[in-house]
């Protein structure tokens, strides 16, 4: 059985995981109409605006890795902050620990790929990153990529598990980080309508 015994989030509604859901839960949304990117109205043949919920000064300027290791940075901190001196970044928990990062599939048309990255791809400009902020061992058997997209937060649970199973970790991270708004991906939404 896992347990989830702390959670850490930012989005465009909170910085940490209680605004975010006390935001949620209120109803609260934060829409605004991104000054980077436009689209052409089909019947007026006119351009307008696209609508999104950016997590404002946080990623603005920011593209794919770099947006996403400010979000991934910014979660963890919220992570580590609800948790107290106990997961504090360096110190001996993190030393037997595991980091699995859930990332959109590099590989996709989304991004122009040809099909060739694969997820050691992320290894080097992302994953060690973070794993060493932490202070998680940067080893293939402590930091693990899963980039299929939002689904593969099920498949992070699993391996999860099989580590926690396997005494290859007193504790996982499990890392879940995309964004839509980068110009590539709207750019690929507006291809497929």
């Amino acid at each position: 059985m896992i347990a989830i015994s702390e959670v850490g989030m930012v989005t465009s509604v909170g910085r940490d995981a209680h605004t975010t859901l006390t935001s949620v839960v209120c109803g609260i949304s934060r829409p605004r109409e991104l000054s980077y990117f436009d689209v052409v109205d089909p019947e007026l043949q006119e351009p307008h605006g696209v609508v999104g919920h950016p997590v404002e000064a946080l990623t603005e300027g920011f593209h794919l890795y770099g947006a996403w290791l400010r979000l991934g940075f910014k979660a963890l901190q919220d992570l580590i902050d609800r948790a107290g001196p106990k997961l504090a970044r360096g110190t001996e928990a993190w030393r037997n620990a595991a980091l699995i990062v859930v990332t959109p599939d590099i590989r996709a048309d989304r991004f122009m790929s040809d099909g060739d990255e694969s997820t050691d791809a992320l290894r080097e400009p992302f994953l060690h990153r973070i794993a060493a902020w932490l202070g998680v061992p940067q080893t293939t058997a402590h930091v693990h990529a899963i980039a299929i997209g939002r689904t593969g937060v099920f498949a992070a649970l699993e391996t999860a598990r099989a580590l926690l199973e396997g005494a290859q970790g007193e504790r996982v991270v499990v890392l879940a980080m995309d964004s839509l708004l980068d110009t590539m991906t709207l750019e690929w939404l507006a291809a497929q309508e």
